[in-house]
């Protein structure tokens, strides 16, 4: 009879209730395909993050993509937000993020309990008052971060999880105080 590992047992489930197996797989995949072409990547990125857009929209945010893969070091929110939108017309700011913090993953995630824990909100009626304001609201989002990440309850926080997940220690510590936030609102 084999033996019963307790730590490694629920590490794996916390890790998969998590979704970190198809976060890593995103993260190590990323640079070594044409997320363009390949359904799969696409298929795995559209459910760990809850991508919910009709192919022509998918098509044409998986080409930003890419490209923007090219510009990584210099690819930025704003640029990314912008360019979903001239080919969308549509104001994405949850995907601009995801997308920027799969090709940096230092940069947060734009998402509704980040917004809510941080009481954050965008405003504006028109497109170009709302994308401003979003852009702002963004640049909040890191500046805490920036912040956060430096307090001794921060780095508590990453120890923390590095000791529950050591397999995921090689995550960003802006994505491992993401989980976080997120399990917060659960």
């Amino acid at each position: 009879m084999e033996a019963i590992d307790a730590k490694q047992v629920l590490e794996k489930v916390m890790a998969e209730s998590l979704g970190l197996p198809e976060y890593e797989y995103i993260m190590k995949t990323i640079c070594q395909t044409d997320v363009s072409k390949n359904m799969d990547f696409q298929r795995r990125f559209n459910h760990f993050y809850k991508v919910r857009r009709n192919q022509d929209w998918c098509k044409k945010y998986y080409k930003i993509f890419e490209r923007s893969k090219a510009e990584k070091d210099e690819v930025t929110f704003e640029n990314i937000l912008c360019n979903i939108y001239v080919f969308t017309d549509k104001t994405e700011a949850s995907f601009a993020s995801k997308m920027l913090a799969t090709l940096n993953p230092d940069k947060p995630i734009w998402d509704s309990r980040v917004l809510s824990f941080l009481g954050l909100k965008p405003t504006g009626k028109s497109d170009s008052d709302r994308q401003d304001s979003i852009i702002e609201v963004y640049g909040k989002i890191e500046n805490w971060y920036k912040k956060y990440l430096n307090t001794s309850e921060a780095k508590a926080n990453i120890r923390i999880f590095n000791e529950m997940l050591p397999c995921y220690s090689w995550s960003s510590d802006v994505k491992k105080i993401d989980y976080i936030i997120w399990g917060l609102a659960t």
